[in-house]
């Protein structure tokens, strides 16, 4: 959005093709001019369909720019069109001045009818405290206008973007910075000390009040106004909290920028793998693009950003269905990029879409062996799946808290004339699933007292004030093993079955 950072962009370009210049000048083709390649604006507030631009009597569809669509909206995209190619095709420099006078002046005007779309969008987000002039400030960025020829032809073929990573929000160390370069490395009282002082200022607390206000709007404006929608999922039946990241931010509104046989590259933070706010991001990917690799890296030096930072980079094209694709995970250098085939590992859709039902993290793998193993296990329906001829578990209220109830005094491991064991997970061997038994455990980790002996102090009095469930497989190895007369022997047999002790206790 920085003008400056645009005219440095263009005289790095400029230097670059120069620099490509061979011994003899008079073989070289003239310099292309680049003035409509290169442009500024805030690239997330503003029209990125062709499908949006307003007209006195409403919206109008501009596919393909052809009939049908209203005079004055046609009329509108070709004539900066048209003045964008006689720029572009100028023999005199003073012809091309004028030509980019007059694109430039076109795309102005045209501009502030749908800066007044914009405004509408921001008031029926919940802005109400907004003025035209406000709008303009946040300089929106009409791609349907700066970039016309593009779109005439059906959006970009290629994009390769390195978004900002950072949250939107109202920072105080962004703020005071510029008061004080060494505002971060405060500590927290030197910061209130020195905020306090200078919001003692009034015009330097308007300021703030004014900065505030403004991220509040931009927050509004990006979770309600309908242009970004796959910002907060739903993940285990809760929306995932809005975070106003400006990766994602710019991650999804790269969709809406490309034809279907174009091709994209981003390099986005990690949470894009597996974090439970990119979910629907996500499944963008699996459902509507063709996703060639992700690669994923701990940082480790390639950047200048923290060493244990992490990042993905992400290629697709912008159609079709994922199906498999080329991932390599915790890479801490750029070989990769190089040689994918040999460091990638090869993912099924199963293994991607189906490792975390609900919030469809993508799999930390890191051999192939690993990807054979998941997929085969998600061939398979999860235990908590209720589905015929097939294992599943349904997980019951807790019955007994080692920590809570062994500070309450239910259970303890010398408790005096104890009546039965109580077994923890450490008592029961994991994976053994078949009816053998084994003599190989643990004794009883705790032991508990009868409730007709001590109730106060009885870990099966405990249970017997939970809930069970009718037909329970529990229930009724409680009413076998664990009644008011549990014998000695019975209290023998516990001990060598410990799989039916876990759950009668």
């Amino acid at each position: 959005m920085d003008q400056g950072a645009v005219e440095i962009c263009k005289l790095r370009l400029w230097l670059s093709m120069v620099a490509d210049i061979e011994d003899e000048p008079s073989e070289v083709e003239p310099l292309p001019n680049i003035d409509f390649n290169i442009r500024q604006g805030n690239t997330l507030i503003g029209f990125t369909d062709i499908e949006e631009v307003a007209t006195e009597e409403g919206d109008a569809s501009l596919t393909n720019y052809g009939g049908g669509i209203g005079e004055n909206v046609q009329e509108m995209y070709r004539d900066v069109i048209r003045s964008v190619e006689r720029h572009r095709e100028s023999e005199s420099a003073r012809e091309a001045a004028e030509a980019r006078r007059e694109a430039e002046k076109l795309i102005e005007e045209y501009g502030q009818h749908l800066h007044k779309k914009i405004l509408k969008q921001f008031k029926e987000s919940g802005v109400e405290n907004i003025t035209f002039d406000d709008v303009l400030g946040y300089s929106p960025f009409h791609w349907v206008l700066e970039f016309a020829r593009v779109y005439r032809d059906g959006g970009f073929d290629v994009i390769v973007g390195n978004p900002p990573w950072d949250v939107l929000s109202s920072s105080s160390d962004e703020f005071f910075a510029q008061y004080n370069p060494t505002f971060r490395s405060l500590d927290q009282e030197e910061k209130e000390a020195f905020m306090d002082e200078k919001l003692s200022d009034p015009e330097i607390k308007s300021e703030w009040e004014s900065y505030q206000e403004n991220i509040g709007r931009l927050t509004e404006y990006f979770k309600n106004s309908g242009e970004y929608t796959l910002q907060t999922p739903e993940v285990a039946g809760e929306t995932a909290t809005y975070k106003n990241d400006l990766s994602k931010l710019f991650f999804e509104r790269v969709f809406h920028l490309v034809d279907d046989d174009a091709y994209l590259s981003q390099v986005l933070p990690g949470l894009i793998v597996n974090g439970e706010g990119s979910k629907d991001l996500r499944m963008q990917l699996l459902n509507e693009t063709s996703v060639q690799s992700i690669i994923e890296f701990e940082n480790n030096g390639i950047f200048d950003i923290h060493k244990q930072q992490r990042f993905a980079v992400i290629t697709f094209k912008n159609s079709g269905r994922t199906e498999d694709l080329w991932g390599v995970f915790d890479q801490k250098d750029t070989r990769p990029f190089t040689n994918l085939e040999e460091f990638g590992l090869h993912l099924p859709r199963r293994v991607l879409a189906e490792y975390s039902p609900e919030a469809r993290i993508f799999p930390w793998v890191k051999s192939q062996r690993e990807v054979e193993v998941l997929d085969k296990i998600l061939q398979h329906p999860p235990l908590s799946a209720q589905v015929e001829d097939a294992w599943s578990i349904n997980l019951l209220p807790e019955e007994l808290n080692e920590t809570r109830d062994k500070r309450k005094g239910y259970f303890d491991k010398d408790v005096d004339n104890p009546d039965y064991p109580v077994y923890t997970g450490s008592n029961v061997f994991q994976y053994q699933y078949d009816d053998t038994l084994s003599d190989a455990n643990d004794p009883p980790t705790y032991w508990s007292v009868e409730e007709d002996r001590d109730p106060d102090s009885s870990a099966k009095r405990r249970i017997r004030e939970k809930r069970f469930n009718a037909g329970e497989p529990k229930k009724a190895l409680y009413d076998d093993f664990g009644g008011p007369s549990t014998s000695k022997s019975q209290i023998q047999y516990l001990t060598k079955h410990p799989r039916l002790a876990v759950s009668a206790a």
